[in-house]
């Protein structure tokens, strides 16, 4: 019998204003988000937990967000240092796996299939992310990738196992517009 595949998704949270935070540890503790646009006053791109807490999320107008948290600091977009980070993260990961197929610039998903509990490999990789690099992950572990990162989505932030056999329950609670290509969710 063949051992069934086991797909980790992991995904940075709140990526843009977490490198902002270890790039500025000063900000750490306050509302901040990440603003694109040429003057940083366009969209909200990226909004860490204290901003999400007064309702701003990402595609948010930045006048919008400056309404709803009156000390919100507003970061320019600064991609070279995300990218640089964003290497240091996948260098690590690199380690926990042979294979490890980027999706974007803080999310992917790696192959752990044989590994005996995907559970205590997430929460070493987490670990090692968040001390070697700085940064919090998201995960989801399911037996496909499009799975692994509903649940993923479901579990933030923290992490969620969708056990071999328990799919359709979980899915039976999801509404169908959080699948992945569905809906808004076409990225």
């Amino acid at each position: 019998m063949k051992t069934p595949s086991r797909i980790l998704h992991f995904d940075a949270d709140n990526f843009f204003a977490s490198c902002e935070e270890l790039l500025s540890p000063a900000l750490r503790g306050r509302p901040l988000i990440v603003a694109g646009g040429r003057r940083n006053d366009g969209f909200v791109l990226s909004a860490n937990r204290r901003a999400k807490a007064f309702g701003i999320k990402s595609g948010l107008a930045v006048f919008a967000a400056r309404r709803l948290c009156a000390g919100l600091v507003v970061c320019p977009a600064r991609p070279d240092e995300y990218r640089r980070i964003s290497a240091r993260m996948f260098a690590a990961i690199n380690r926990f796996s042979p294979l490890v197929v980027p999706v974007s610039v803080d999310e992917g998903v790696l192959d752990l299939s044989g590994v005996s509990s995907g559970a205590e490999r997430w929460r070493e990789l987490s670990a090692t992310i968040l001390r070697e690099v700085g940064l919090h992950l998201s995960g989801g572990l399911a037996d496909s990738r499009w799975l692994a990162k509903l649940a993923t989505d479901a579990a933030k932030p923290g992490f969620l196992e969708v056990s071999a056999g328990s799919e359709k329950n979980f899915l039976a609670k999801r509404h169908v517009g959080e699948l992945s290509g569905i809906g808004e969710n076409r990225a």
